[in-house]
């Protein structure tokens, strides 16, 4: 792998899902609600952009803290 000069660079991009990548959260939803057995409408009515949600954004808890608040507020142990 060749190293990057920081002289070459112009942009660093951060922000990717909804910016420049689209999300799509029913089929989201519905990939999740395929492995813990439930409705993609269950899982959707108890997703929110939580705390937890806003604290993983902003890098101040790990993805695995946060995927593990996450099922504990689906009620999903899987």
């Amino acid at each position: 792998m060749q190293a990057i000069s920081l002289n070459s660079v112009d942009a660093a991009l951060f922000d990717l899902g909804g910016v420049v990548i689209e999300t799509d959260f029913d089929q989201m939803f519905a990939h999740w609600a395929t492995h813990a057995h439930h409705h993609p409408d269950a899982v959707k009515a108890r997703f929110s952009f939580d705390a937890f949600y806003q604290q993983h954004e902003r890098g101040e808890i790990s993805a695995s803290e946060y995927f593990a608040a996450l099922r504990g507020s689906l009620h999903y142990h899987f």
